[in-house]
């Protein structure tokens, strides 16, 4: 009874063995795919007077870094730039620097909006003209 319980393992063991010898055959040959986006804009491949932009919404009781109630017309911007700073973003409009953010540094804004769907839309690379 020990043998044949010895001998059905040994079989099994070598039908696993073969299974994962031909899945690793057929995984290699998958083609790798090339991603054409960056998940995360690169900063230095920015030209020129275009800025990364983004939106953000605020839920709940909320503050701006300058101490008002976050309200579209407003942007955080990087440290470099002076808080009551305009900026006219693309075909987007004029905005006035009034927050601060983590991520906000260099050729970035974030945008308030009033719904995080127009965050989402306005996403994008945009030419800024610092008034």
């Amino acid at each position: 009874m020990k043998n044949s319980f010895t001998a059905i393992l040994f079989i099994l063991v070598i039908a696993l063995y073969v299974v994962v010898l031909v899945l690793a055959v057929e995984i290699s040959e998958i083609p790798e795919i090339e991603r054409t986006t960056p998940t995360e804009p690169v900063l230095e491949q920015i030209e020129g007077s275009q800025y990364i932009i983004t939106g953000y919404n605020c839920t709940g009781e909320c503050l701006m870094a300058n101490g008002e109630v976050p309200h579209v017309g407003s942007i955080a911007c990087p440290p470099e730039m002076e808080f009551g700073q305009r900026v006219t973003i693309g075909n987007l409009g004029e905005y006035e620097c009034k927050d601060r953010g983590g991520a906000i540094k260099g050729k970035r804004l974030d945008i308030y909006v009033d719904n995080i769907e127009d965050a989402y839309n306005l996403t994008g690379y945009y030419n800024v003209i610092v008034l």
